[in-house]
């Protein structure tokens, strides 16, 4: 399903997962909600964020924003698919840009799915260097 959801154009998945995911997170008291960002390229390829149409449905369950824009790609990444993990963190490594409007809030970062943990990591990290108090990761699925 999250494959299909990916890389099949089953957007309506996205709102059955955004509907679990926020079942799961229901206890989470932070300020807003943001989705991983794809690169431009990757958007452009795609026509959609999965990670955000997921977002978008757990910041409405939760009755929390979403804060678009709040944290950007600087660059495109060659897909973590097949990466060894220290080949996965450097690749994503100064991959991101937060914006100031994440200073001074708890944020709730949604993607699909969560391998080595290094793409959420170095996301987590730019979003608390622009002065966010907290990062908390939801996933939909985890892979081995």
């Amino acid at each position: 399903m999250v494959a299909a959801l990916k890389f099949h154009n089953r957007i309506d998945l996205g709102r059955a997962f955004g509907v679990l995911l926020a079942e799961r997170a229901r206890a989470w008291r932070g300020d807003a909600v943001l989705a991983l960002p794809l690169a431009a390229q990757r958007l452009r390829e795609r026509g959609y964020n999965q990670a955000e149409e997921i977002a978008r449905i757990v910041a409405a369950r939760l009755g929390r924003p979403l804060l678009r824009n709040g944290l950007v790609r600087t660059r495109h990444c060659a897909s973590q698919q097949g990466l060894r993990l220290e080949q996965r963190r450097v690749n994503v490594r100064d991959a991101f840009a937060a914006s100031p409007a994440a200073a001074g809030l708890h944020l709730l970062l949604i993607d699909d799915v969560l391998t080595s943990g290094s793409t959420l990591d170095q996301a987590a990290a730019a979003l608390l260097g622009a002065g966010a108090l907290s990062v908390t990761n939801a996933v939909v699925a985890r892979t081995p």
